[in-house]
């Protein structure tokens, strides 16, 4: 998929350079508003790593903008491109009806400030396409806010996909709001540490969002809804979404569902580990969710416990480490809905946002293991290389040291003979390309058994 979706940003860019004009910031225009008030329909801003201290706003111009990711796919421009809004308003503006070809690709967004949409505001009927995007550290107005990363009002539908979304603000809905047919479709997006009053990571209210394979993990509402908050005439989808470790003193600590039109309809989800004052994970005030094949802790009994559903440890890799791989014992394996899209590996869907890839290793069970593989890295955290030094008491002919980023996606792989003890990282996936700061994941395995440690690279 990730493959794929490379692709199909490398083919877009080859369009923008063969049909529009490509203007560069800072060597043409300075300023990143300065280069779209001169753009025209199709052309592509392409700005150089730094940080741009401004308020961006589209002002309905078709246009790309993007960071030097979309053309190389290296992700540290995502985090060395960055747009700060200097905390005096939002940081990026949709807010002239602009459509999908109004693109915004690979940028930090950070310290906005708003009433509505701190990170980004998209209103009056504007459908961009953002993707590839880390928001974070926006702060909506303390009295009254509305989407501390995204506010999504008044007929507008972006198109969101692959975007973190973390450490935002607002009084409701702290990673995202959406309001008034605020009809969102956000895929592969990650939800932590926002905070809100109402709904930590996201509220709706008369809105349709569609969330495919969300990543919602320590968020906090200080009255309801420690993730979602789902107020009146809404129907959010969620699907292969892990809502984890949320918290609220409130009612809620996965869902708050208030009146009989906030309904939201879950399915292939995990929603474990939330807290609230009443042990709930989805609180159903005169509504009725729609959950189907989910595992949902304490949800046996309820009205809303659908087909398919299941109340049983999901068997993470390591929660209490923000590691929420499914781990080969999980109930949560092939336990989907049988009639959704196969996994990658071919089986039956899993419930959650990271799949399990299964493998035949002589029909033996995968076994964590610490005694029988020893790994440890240093430095840690690291800047630019790490060793990856391990251990085995017992070798096997299926000896592998893999890398995951934190959503799961395997970045590079290793092939570990008898006579290698150690390997160096250099911080390159796959195809050489540098990966952006963050956690990573290393995981050995030695025929049945494994073992899995984190590791922060820090440029």
């Amino acid at each position: 998929m990730k493959t794929k979706f490379i692709f199909i940003t490398f083919f877009l860019c080859m369009i923008f350079l063969i049909f529009g004009t490509i203007i560069n910031v800072p060597d043409d225009y300075a300023t990143i508003q300065s280069a779209i008030n001169a753009s025209s329909t199709g052309d592509t801003i392409l700005v150089q790593p730094g940080t741009y201290h401004e308020n961006v706003d589209f002002n309905n111009r078709a246009v790309t903008l993007a960071s030097l990711y979309a053309t190389t796919s290296d992700e540290s421009y995502i985090e060395s491109t960055i747009i700060n809004g200097g905390h005096s308003s939002s940081c990026v503006k949709f807010d002239s009806g602009e459509g999908n070809d109004s693109v915004i690709n690979g940028f930090t967004v950070t310290n906005g400030y708003a009433y509505y949409g701190a990170g980004i505001y998209c209103y009056n009927s504007s459908s961009p396409t953002i993707m590839n995007m880390i928001i974070d550290n926006n702060d909506g107005h303390p009295d009254d806010s509305y989407g501390g990363g995204i506010c999504i009002m008044s007929e507008s539908e972006p198109v969101c996909s692959n975007i973190v979304i973390s450490n935002n603000y607002a009084e409701a809905g702290g990673g995202i709001y959406c309001h008034d047919n605020g009809n969102a479709t956000l895929s592969n997006i990650t939800f932590f540490g926002n905070t809100a009053n109402h709904g930590g990571a996201m509220l709706t209210n008369y809105s349709h969002p569609v969330v495919d394979r969300a990543l919602v993990y320590d968020n906090q509402a200080n009255s309801a809804g420690g993730a979602v908050y789902v107020l009146y005439h809404s129907f959010p989808e969620f699907t292969n979404c892990s809502i984890v470790n949320n918290t609220t003193p409130g009612w809620g600590g996965g869902f708050y569902c208030n009146d009989i039109y906030g309904e939201p309809i879950i399915t292939n989800s995990i929603i474990w580990g939330n807290e609230s004052d009443y042990d709930l994970q989805i609180f159903a005030l005169g509504a009725n969710p729609t959950v189907n094949y989910s595992d949902v802790q304490d949800g046996t009994g309820e009205d809303w416990f659908g087909e398919g559903c299941i109340d049983a440890d999901p068997l993470f890799l390591d929660p209490g480490n923000d590691i929420f791989f499914l781990t080969v014992s999980s109930p949560c394996i092939d336990a989907g809905d049988p009639n959704s899209p196969l996994d990658p590996d071919g089986s039956i869907a899993d419930m959650g946002v990271f799949y399990f890839e299964q493998t035949d290793v002589n029909n033996e069970e995968l076994i964590n293991n610490n005694e029988r593989i020893e790994i440890s890295n240093y430095p840690n955290p690291f800047h630019s290389s790490t060793t990856i030094s391990f251990s085995v008491t017992q070798t096997s002919r299926f000896v592998t040291l893999d890398i995951y980023n934190l959503k799961g996606q395997k970045i590079r792989q290793f092939s570990i003979d008898d006579s290698r003890f150690s390997i160096v990282w250099d911080g390159t996936d796959e195809t050489g390309k540098y990966v952006s700061s963050g956690i990573y994941y290393y995981k050995m395995k030695n025929g049945r058994y494994t073992s899995t440690k984190k590791m922060i690279l820090m440029k």
